[in-house]
Parts: structure tokens; sequence; C-alpha cells
């Protein structure tokens, strides 16, 4: 712990150096002072695993503050990487202690990282989606099946047959939705006749949470 502090420590020197040099001295805003030390001090052990409201308490500030800086320091000094910010959400999800909710046939997921919330939105957009977050805006809630096809979509086709499994291990109750599940051989098919059959989320709520499992599990 002692020496990644350290390297913390060291990266922040050279990173106000660095700017300060590109700049002049004395004319880096303090603004952007911020964000460069904000995104430092969060790797630092004392902040390690701390949520928005443990942030907050460790540096006097109100929680809102700590989501803007935490995407103001995102934009300005991360690169963007959507599958490894996709798999802290997912493993989130497999993760017994936060086993996502069923709320009106949707899946609630809890996402209060503003940079989780800004990659998973636009990921589901990408394949054609959306987040309802109107009740709560740590609170995502999102069609199981379109979470289910955002999974596959990230883990490529490679890893759809043992999604595919998957979908053939829900129970189903009415007959003929179960062998139109039966019948339906690719991934896509599969998704395809779920959507079509507008099951109750908790149905794959089982589902969703073991799709989270592989795909942390798969992704590197």
């Amino acid at each position: 712990m002692k020496n990644k502090d350290n390297q913390v420590y060291a990266a922040l020197g050279q990173s106000i150096v660095a700017m300060q040099r590109e700049l002049g001295f004395g004319s880096l805003a303090k603004r952007d002072m911020e964000l460069m030390i904000f995104h430092h001090m969060r790797q630092l052990s004392v902040f390690d695993g701390l949520d928005n409201y443990g942030l907050a308490n460790a540096l006097k500030v109100p929680e809102s503050r700590i989501k803007t800086l935490r995407l103001a320091a995102f934009l300005k000094h991360d690169a963007a990487d959507r599958d490894a910010i996709l798999k802290r959400v997912f493993a989130r999800l497999a993760d017994p202690k936060h086993h996502p909710q069923v709320r009106d046939q949707q899946i609630e997921i809890s996402v209060e990282d503003p940079v989780e919330r800004r990659e998973l939105e636009k990921a589901l957009k990408d394949i054609g989606s959306h987040a309802d977050y109107r009740f709560n805006a740590e609170l995502l809630r999102v069609d199981p099946v379109r979470l289910l096809a955002l999974m596959s979509e990230y883990l490529g086709s490679s890893a759809q047959r043992q999604m595919n499994d998957l979908l053939s291990t829900i129970a189903i109750d009415d007959k003929a939705n179960a062998e139109q599940l039966k019948q339906a051989k690719t991934w896509g098919e599969k998704l395809k006749a779920l959507k079509d059959m507008a099951l109750d989320g908790s149905a794959l709520l089982g589902t969703v949470i073991s799709a989270a499992q592989l795909y942390v599990s798969l992704v590197t």
C-alpha cells in the first residue's frame, strides 16, 4: 500500500510540474488543479473503494460535488475504456451483495458513479435501447433482454454459445413460449423470442445475474 501511495504522490508531482512548464508558472487554473489532484487522490489507499458518500465525508464536500469531480476528472485525465467500465457494472450485478432488483418488469441497477452511468447509457443507446432513471438518478431501470443483448454485444461471438446455453435454462411456465424458446437455435433468435414473450423481469433475473458472472469471468 505504501509503495502504491508513494507512486501516486510522485505521479501527482510530475503532472503538476509538467503542466506548469507547459502553461507557464502560475497559469494553471484553480479548477484544473483541483481536477488533477482529485484524479490522483482517488488512487490513494485511504480512498480505495469509497463510494460518493465516503468520498464526500473524507474530502468534506457535498456528494453532488463529488459526482461532478468524478466525471470532470475522468473526461480530462482518463482514457475512456468502456469495456473496463462495463465490467465494473456487471461485476456488481454478479456480486451477491449487489444483486439487482426487479421493478415494473425491468432490472434495477445501482449506478452512483457518473462515469459508469454515462458509459452504460451510451452502450445501451448504441444497441437501440435506453435506461430509465426518472425515479432515482442513481437507480437505472433496464429491460432485461436488452441488458442480456448488451452483454453479448461486448463479449463477442466467441462467448455467445455459452450465453446461448444460459438462455436455454430459463424456466417458462407457458408451454407455447417454452417451445418457441427451444426452437430458437442462435443467441439472436433466443433474444428475439424472449423479447416477443414480454416475460416478467423476475423470470429473467437469475439469467441476468448468471450472464453477468460469465461476462466478468471472460473479460480480462
